[in-house]
This record gives C-alpha cells, structure tokens and sequence, in this order.
C-alpha cells in the first residue's frame, strides 16, 4: 500500500466510512451527498492530502480545467484578458492551464491533447485560428467546447465573443471628423496573422472614402500589431504630415511606438499631428500625451469566454457568435477643435449590433 493510499484509508477510518467513499468524494462524484463531500475534504485538507486534479480528470472525464491560448503574453491586453478569464473560472470552480502559441509552433496542438484525453473540459481561443487538430475533428463531425475571444473566429461551428472592430474602425474615423480633423491617415496591424487588423483597416478606408477622400490618395502604412510598427512609420508619417491632421493607429502598441518616433524627427503630438489607438490597454491613460483610443469590453469579454465554454461543458449546449461594443476616448493626443485645446477625457460609448 502507498502512502497516498495510506493517507486515503485514514481519512476513512476517522470519519467512519469507506475508502471508496473517499475516493469518491475527493473526485467529487454525483453519487455522493453534499454533507458527506464537505466533511471527507475538510478532513482531507485537515490531514494534508491534496488531490491530483489531473489524475483526477483521466478517472472522471471531467478536469474543471480551462485551456486558453494566447498569440502574445507581452501584449499588454491579453494579460488584461487573462485575468478576468481567471477570475470568472474561479467563481465558476475552474482552474486555468495557459498556451502561449508563437509563430508556426505545435503549442496549442499538444495543449489540446489535454481536452482529447479528458484532463481539461474546454478551450478559449485568442489566436484567430482553430489548432489543426480541432479543425480535423470538428471536420468529422465531433463537438468540442471551444470559444474565439477577442478576435471573429476563423471557423462558423466555433462561436466568438469579439469586439465590433468593423463598427469601431468607422467610429473613430467618425469621431475624429466631429472634433475638426479633416485629413486622416492611418498606420494599421493588418499584416498581422488575424483578420482584426484588416477588418480596422477596411473600416477605415471605407469611412473615408464615403467622406469624399480618393481611396488612392489615403496614407496608409501597414504592419503588425508592435509598437516597432508604429515606430518604422516614423518617416513615412512625417514625410506625410503636410498632408495629415490625424493618424489613427491599429494599437495603442502602434500609436506609442508612432509618437515616439515622431517625437524623434521633431514631429510633436498632438501640436503637429493627432494621433489615435485602438484597445485602451491601462498604459493608454498615463502615456504622454495620454492616448485617445477605442476601449474594448475587456471584462465583458472574458466572463462571456468562460460562461459559454461552461455551458457547453455542464449543458452540452452551443450557442451563437456575440459581437460586443465599445467607447471610442478622447484623451490629449486627440484633443477637440481639431487639436485648437486640450480636453479632459470624454468617451462615446457604442453599443453593440442588433445581429
């Protein structure tokens, strides 16, 4: 007999039941009564045993372990998302297993292989794109609980809880011609690997196009989703500045990057050039000059990741896509009047799309 036998037995023995009602209890099986449950774990945690969740998970079929798969920990917004992805787990009795996938790695692909065999119940997706694995077998026809977060997913069988990007990139667009900017340009993330940074993109060219600008004649610099991108359209941008009152950004990561480069060439935002991001990510507001940008629903987004992917789990139930609003934020960057004063911070919240 093991030790974690042992330690398993005594815990019967003190309690006056059996050993498999222990084991039972700790794997929190439904044919064991509540009362019975809370008096085997508050013996079990008494004595020191901890149970293998994993081990656990193989025996039940059930983990109450969330995958979640991140393009970017460096990115100031995904550990944003994390958090509340963690903290609406936790009040829902889940624990999260965290996937950094980078480039063409096979990360994600091994990490699922936790929900295949049962250690983990579900998957939330921040990179885009189903992991080849999941794509094969939902191909076959089997059901997996996955959800896309903050980007429009890639497949229609996996629903996504992502901003109205489209929506925001005309808003914005919109909002900077109220307060008197007439000649826009824009540095975007659209080479980057999702479709977030073309859906801001188009929105853009088409906001401006409606307004009466020639398509061929907008300023535009394309690249990812990286202050380094902001920072290359440094000269581009300045070379163009004649031309531009405003540039909106793809990122807030974009439109730092953008500001200090052009604060290098003796550009001065907002005095020569307003610029605006696109996230709102908690260094926006104490950046100089605090950033005018689009906030995204960050905590409604993550709680609405984690509530689906629980209702799949317990519920066996798939629901559809939700497209979330926004707040586009006035800051220094972007001040009113076409940059003629400097204004406290103002938002225009937009609600989401009647789908």
């Amino acid at each position: 007999m093991n030790r974690k036998s042992d330690r398993m037995a005594d815990i019967a023995r003190r309690l006056g039941v059996s050993k498999s009602t222990v084991s039972r209890s700790l794997s929190d099986s439904p044919e064991i009564g509540k009362a019975t449950k809370a008096r085997v774990l508050a013996e079990a945690r008494a004595v020191g045993y901890a149970v293998n969740p994993l081990a656990s998970a193989l025996k039940t079929r059930r983990g109450r372990i969330l995958l979640v798969l991140v393009p970017r920990i460096e990115n100031f917004l995904f550990p944003m998302l994390l958090r509340t992805i963690e903290r609406a787990a936790s009040e829902m009795e889940y624990t999260l297993m965290i996937g950094y996938v980078a480039g063409d790695s096979r990360t994600d692909d091994r990490l699922l292989d936790f929900m295949y065999s049962g250690a983990a119940d579900g998957v939330i997706i921040a990179t885009g794109f189903a992991p080849d694995t999941l794509a094969e077998r939902l191909d076959r026809g089997e059901m997996w609980p996955a959800a896309f977060v903050m980007t429009p997913g890639a497949r229609n069988d996996i629903p996504s809880i992502a901003l109205d990007d489209y929506g925001a990139g005309r808003e914005v667009y919109r909002r900077l011609r109220a307060e008197g900017y007439k000649r826009i340009g824009m540095v975007s993330g659209a080479s980057g690997p999702t479709a977030v940074g073309q859906l801001r993109r188009n929105a853009f060219i088409e906001a401006a196009v409606e307004d009466g600008a020639a398509r061929e004649d907008l300023v535009i610099f394309d690249g990812s989703f990286r202050y380094e991108t902001g920072w290359n359209a440094r000269e581009f941008i300045a070379k163009a500045s004649d031309r531009l009152d405003a540039v909106i950004c793809g990122s807030d990561e974009i439109a730092f990057g953008l500001i200090n480069g052009l604060r290098s060439l003796g550009v001065s935002v907002p005095r020569d050039l307003a610029v605006a991001g696109f996230d709102d990510i908690l260094f926006a507001r104490h950046f100089s000059p605090s950033l005018t940008t689009v906030r995204q629903p960050i905590e409604e987004m993550g709680r609405l990741a984690v509530a689906k992917i629980v209702e799949m789990v317990e519920r066996k139930s798939w629901s559809a896509t939700e497209m979330l609003g926004f707040e586009v934020v006035m800051r220094e960057s972007a001040p009113a009047g076409g940059g003629e004063a400097t204004p406290p911070e103002r938002s225009h919240k937009i609600s989401a799309p009647r789908r």
